[in-house]
């Protein structure tokens, strides 16, 4: 699933996010990508383990198992 450009404000550079976790669309209670209310620290976990990264989110292998 392609998706929008996303801002990298870690390295101060424009990266693009080729695929996204399959949870974003029906979050668990727990994942990052539900961000409401949230801190920074939150948003950058979001930002990183909702993208390319999912595969790496303990969320995300805790439910494919």
């Amino acid at each position: 699933m392609k998706t929008a450009k996303a801002i990298d404000k870690s390295s101060r550079h424009n990266a693009y996010v080729t695929t996204i976790c399959p949870f974003v669309v029906n979050p668990m209670v727990e994942c990052y990508c539900i961000i409401v209310g949230s801190n920074n620290i939150r948003l950058e976990k979001a930002l990183y383990y909702c993208g390319d990264n999912f595969r790496q989110c303990t969320y995300y292998k805790q439910q494919s198992k």
